[in-house]
């Protein structure tokens, strides 16, 4: 797995570093502008934390 969520990457094997917890999706549909068109807006949501196990099992890139 290749994480770019920070300045710099992370490589790092997803089934040493840690666990993964993450709750059920909740998927949404709302009307916009109260029905006079034909469109709608989407929200999928979900919360999750990782934790980690096995720290050495990740590595960051630093770039030069």
């Amino acid at each position: 797995m290749i994480s770019k969520v920070v300045n710099s990457p992370i490589v790092l094997d997803s089934s040493a570093y840690g666990k993964l917890y993450a709750s059920p999706a909740r998927l949404a549909r709302f009307e916009e502008n109260d029905g006079r068109t034909n469109t709608s807006l989407l929200r999928l949501e979900l919360h999750a934390a990782c934790g980690v196990e096995r720290q050495a099992a990740a590595v960051r890139i630093a770039a030069t």
